[in-house]
């Protein structure tokens, strides 16, 4: 190569570092954190993580809907179970993770820890499981994820993901998309989404007084929705019986299992309860199926937590809040 274009690419070389440093260092200032897309490419490739490697350390799957993807950071909760455990988020936003429990439980190959973030809800079958991303997402895994994929597909993932969780300028928040529809004036989200797909979300410092109050009574005002009613009980036991039946074939396997409640507050949570009283549908769980439960209700360094928009929990908490779930993880482990 010419001693020309050997300065020609140096100096481009050292252009576009100093372009995307500085660039890097304005959006952070700005308030703009990193940020991954959620993909179902992305979901299937942790979901391949979920195999032990080394029967000294098995792996601890977070199966879960908002609250626990929102709540729950797995580099925290994998230091905090300690070396016997490394931790895997498969939790997918919006629809219940009852399908992707189930595949875990019939999965052969799978003998790790399940830490299902549950409601009595969740664990009836699905009415229209076609039309829900935990059995269309577990269903892409299985049939189409290494079947249609090449080796420089899957690389673009790996590398895209890598790449928007170390650089907050390719956030989706400051693609030219969301730029245009924010008439040039984007601002920071206050959910965003890391490499292992943990969802800090920043109520109070990325949203105003009056948007959070706003939020919490939609979410409050659609929990409410169900007044009047109660989860079917026949239905529920019946679910129970199944659960009883898959969590005995995961223990065959060396597998094992814990229910989880999540956190909710204020009017949400007196929602919850008119709609599947605790005392009549989680306390039935352990003794109907076996399954070891933990519900946030019962143990107050759980239940101290306040849910800005009455469902999920802040930024700020959710250090402290995985330590402590952890501590009771272990605890019930050891029990057994």
């Amino acid at each position: 190569m010419k001693s020309s274009n050997k300065r020609f690419w140096a100096f481009f070389g050292i252009g576009f570092l100093s372009l995307t440093a500085g660039s890097e260092l304005v959006v952070r200032n700005l308030g703009f954190r990193p940020d991954v897309s959620e993909t179902i490419d992305l979901w299937s490739l942790k979901r391949t993580q979920v195999y032990s490697n080394d029967q000294s350390k098995k792996k601890a799957v977070i199966a879960g809907a908002s609250r626990a993807q929102i709540g729950i950071d797995p580099q925290i909760m994998s230091s905090s179970l300690g070396e016997q455990y490394d931790v895997v988020q498969i939790s997918i936003i919006g629809t219940p993770p009852t399908g992707v429990v189930k595949d875990l439980c019939n999965d052969p190959k799978f003998d790790g820890l399940i830490l299902f973030s549950a409601i009595p809800f969740f664990l009836l079958p699905a009415e229209y499981p076609h039309s829900r991303n935990d059995y269309a997402w577990t269903g892409y895994y299985h049939h189409h994820f290494f079947k249609l994929r090449r080796l420089d597909d899957l690389l673009e993932v790996i590398l895209k993901s890598r790449a928007q969780d170390a650089l907050a300028i390719l956030s989706r928040s400051l693609s030219s998309k969301s730029i245009f529809k924010s008439e040039f004036q984007p601002s920071p989200p206050k959910m965003v989404m890391t490499y292992d797909r943990f969802q800090p979300t920043d109520f109070y410092n990325l949203m105003s007084d009056e948007a959070r109050k706003k939020e919490h009574a939609f979410r409050v005002a659609n929990a409410q929705k169900r007044d009047g009613t109660t989860l079917d009980k026949e239905k529920f036991l019946q679910a129970c019986d199944m659960w009883k039946g898959l969590y005995t074939k995961l223990k065959s396997r060396g597998g094992e299992m814990i229910l989880f409640r999540m956190p909710t507050s204020n009017g949400y949570w007196s929602a919850d309860q008119r709609y599947a009283p605790k005392s009549e549908y989680w306390d039935q769980i352990t003794p109907r199926t076996g399954i070891p439960t933990i519900h946030f209700a019962d143990h107050p360094q759980l239940s101290q937590f306040d849910c800005p928009d009455s469902s999920h929990l802040d930024v700020s908490d959710t250090v402290e809040f995985t330590e402590q779930l952890a501590r009771l993880f272990a605890n019930q482990l050891g029990r057994q």
